[in-house]
């Protein structure tokens, strides 16, 4: 046998491919019996293109991650930009309501030793308190009161320590809600997938119960046999055995429709209900709740720590908030710091499932209408800063007229048995039932006005800064 005869199988195992791309090699062992099969190997060319495309996805991913990071990150700053600005915005009025609601200072007028040498100053806020110790005292009377006790700086007292509790709450808030919204469009999605996948799979049931019907009766004719006359005929045919019913398509159907046992026809998602079928309302406001309720339980002490600050002379607690503190830790140790927690925690839920459910609802609402009626792309269908001031203003207006009695509650038990404060409620039944017996049920509105004046600029202001923070730092991004 020549040279040529014994490089043949060698060339062909080296063959290309016209287009230029490598054929897998075909390399005989040394040493193997001629029987044996050649050990195929994959060409470099084959290997080296999966993994580029290997890399091309773990670096969509990557990508992907990032930019959830980044977007994540961004919902925090802002949120915390957006809550510390809105609260030292309506610092004045905040400090207000809390006086009104709580109703100590505008009953009980400092003596005049407030002051050394009985001032003139302290003159003045006797006589300021003396004017506002009724019932019901004027918002402009406290706020001379006020300001009769600490100058301007004074309608800021407290301000540093709720900065510091409200840009961490808001900040947990957003990110809360954003991360409980996007775990729900997850769900929805693949609730869509599977009643896609369920469609398909029940189309193709009655399309195959229609083709054996359609041959049982072919057969039922051909053999001019009619229905009925076989058992044999009338059996059940091989291809249905794996279907959840039995019979013609048709008979099928209506079995499905009417018959007792209908769940045995039934997915099991539709049988437990559609999360997709769920109002849009519904699953915003508990979004809401939730974020509300986790972030305000983390921070509930600097809650109380800010009320105490904020409803106390600028005679009183000299030594700042460290003072509060170290008093309130040595009056009733941890459980001290959380004083109306359970009011709190109720009215927080109730607003902020409110305030954020209808702000969501109202939003997507405006951004779907634009999209399919006016035919916007989603960046023209965004919300300006009027727009969403206006419907942060609508959502606060409802979240703080429904939750606003448990916040009076909440700041009575709070600032009770402190700086001469009698220790009058167990808990916040109590507390109300008292409220309503020695002032009626107005009492539970206490400084109401004042707290629209506070909460529906600082929900607005909240809203604005946050939606364009998280929008600056996601374009820089």
């Amino acid at each position: 046998m020549g040279r040529g005869d014994e490089e043949g199988p060698q060339a062909a195992s080296r063959s290309t491919s016209s287009s230029g791309v490598a054929v897998t090699e075909v390399q005989e062992v040394p040493g193997a019996a001629s029987s044996s099969p050649p050990v195929a190997r994959a060409s470099p060319e084959a290997a080296t293109s999966a993994d580029v495309e290997d890399d091309e996805v773990s670096i969509a991913k990557s990508l992907h991650l990032r930019r959830d990071w980044y977007s994540s990150l961004a919902t925090f700053v802002a949120g915390g930009v957006a809550g510390a600005a809105s609260r030292t915005l309506t610092a004045p009025l905040d400090r207000i309501k809390l006086i009104v609601q709580e109703g100590h200072l505008v009953q009980a007028p400092s003596p005049p030793s407030a002051a050394p040498g009985g001032s003139s100053a302290a003159a003045t806020t006797v006589r300021s308190a003396a004017r506002v110790r009724r019932a019901h005292p004027g918002l402009l009377e406290v706020a001379r009161m006020i300001k009769a006790d600490g100058g301007w700086r004074a309608f800021w007292r407290g301000n540093t320590i709720n900065c510091f509790k409200a840009g961490p709450e808001f900040a947990i808030v957003f990110s809360i809600r954003r991360y409980l919204s996007s775990l729900y469009e997850d769900c929805v999605e693949r609730e869509r997938s599977r009643k896609k996948l369920s469609a398909a799979r029940w189309k193709e049931r009655d399309d195959r119960s229609m083709a054996i019907s359609r041959r049982e009766q072919e057969e039922r004719e051909s053999m001019m046999v009619e229905p009925g006359a076989s058992a044999a005929l009338l059996r059940v045919p091989g291809d249905m055995e794996d279907m959840d019913g039995v019979g013609d398509s048709e008979a099928w159907q209506r079995e499905r429709a009417i018959s007792v046992e209908a769940s045995i026809f039934t997915p099991p998602f539709n049988r437990l209900g559609c999360i997709s079928n769920v109002p849009q309302l519904a699953v915003n406001c508990t979004i809401g709740a939730i974020a509300g309720l986790g972030a305000q339980g983390l921070l509930y002490p600097m809650e109380v720590v800010k009320t105490r600050v904020v409803v106390s002379r600028s005679s009183e607690y000299q030594g700042g908030v460290a003072e509060i503190v170290r008093v309130a830790y040595r009056r009733g140790g941890l459980m001290e710091f959380y004083r109306g927690f359970t009011p709190n925690m109720v009215g927080i839920v109730v607003y902020r499932g409110l305030e954020m459910g209808l702000y969501s609802s109202a939003q997507q609402s405006i951004m779907v209408y634009r999209m399919q009626v006016r035919k916007m792309n989603r960046h023209e269908a965004s919300l300006g800063s009027a727009e969403v001031g206006a419907v942060g203003m609508f959502s606060s207006i409802v979240a703080q007229t429904v939750s606003y009695p448990l916040n009076v509650i909440r700041t009575r038990l709070q600032t009770q048995g402190t700086n001469g404060r009698a220790k009058k409620y167990t808990g916040m039944v109590d507390c109300m039932v008292k409220m309503i017996r020695n002032k009626g049920v107005t009492s539970l509105f206490s400084g109401l006005t004042a707290n629209y004046l506070k909460a529906v600029p600082a929900s607005a202001c909240t809203f604005v800064v946050f939606e364009r923070v998280q929008r600056m730092l996601l374009e820089d991004g």
